[in-house]
């Protein structure tokens, strides 16, 4: 399977949710919790951030594949808990789809739900966070570790992996960028390479 376009894409949609959000702020304001939860564009913002930390799942497992420092070490325990703390993600942009909305467009408890949370479900959202961040950070010192990716790529992977430490929006979306950059800039340059060096060898 050809994950190239996953790794690709996660950062500019990761990028575009993240530009929603100032729409949604600009046009709905900062006060009302629940004006921002109804909005098209927060809804749509949630949209791209779904499917934005879907595809840095796969473009995970494609880091993995191209990088051996990631298969072994402190990179495998980066990866994996990466890999979980990701799809924890998962279901939290889920759910600021498909159910915060629902909830904003109740009277009542829901609309009182959607404005203030759940605890609990903010402890999960906080716990979820922690692991993807964890996680990246030791992903990126695997891949400084192994020195098969320029210094720039780790250390932008560490930086992306404090941010999901942070109550930002999209905050997982300097990793997504960091990825994505990685796939254009180094991995898909390698590729690039492999494919001249056979010919140009004949020259």
């Amino acid at each position: 399977m050809n994950l190239r376009p996953a790794a690709l894409a996660t950062g500019p949609l990761t990028l575009l949710s993240l530009l929603l959000l100032v729409v949604t702020f600009v046009v709905e304001g900062f006060d009302s919790d629940l004006a921002i939860a109804k909005s098209p564009y927060a809804i749509a913002a949630s949209v791209c951030a779904t499917v934005g930390v879907m595809l840095l799942v796969l473009a995970l497992f494609r880091l993995s594949q191209e990088f051996a420092g990631l298969r072994e070490g402190v990179g495998q325990a980066g990866v994996w808990l990466a890999m979980v703390g990701t799809l924890l993600g998962v279901g939290g942009a889920w759910s600021m789809v498909f159910v915060l909305p629902g909830l904003a467009h109740m009277d009542g408890a829901g609309a009182e739900i959607a404005g203030s949370g759940i605890p609990l479900v903010q402890a999960g959202f906080i716990a979820s966070y922690i692991i993807m961040a964890i996680g990246w950070l030791l992903t990126g010192i695997g891949l400084l570790r192994s020195g098969e990716a320029p210094r720039w790529a780790g250390v932008a992977l560490i930086v992306g992996a404090l941010f999901c430490f942070a109550p930002l929006p999209t905050r997982f979306f300097v990793i997504a960028l960091v990825v994505t950059a990685i796939e254009s800039k180094v991995i898909g340059r390698r590729t690039i390479h492999s494919r001249v060096a056979p010919s140009s060898a004949l020259v």
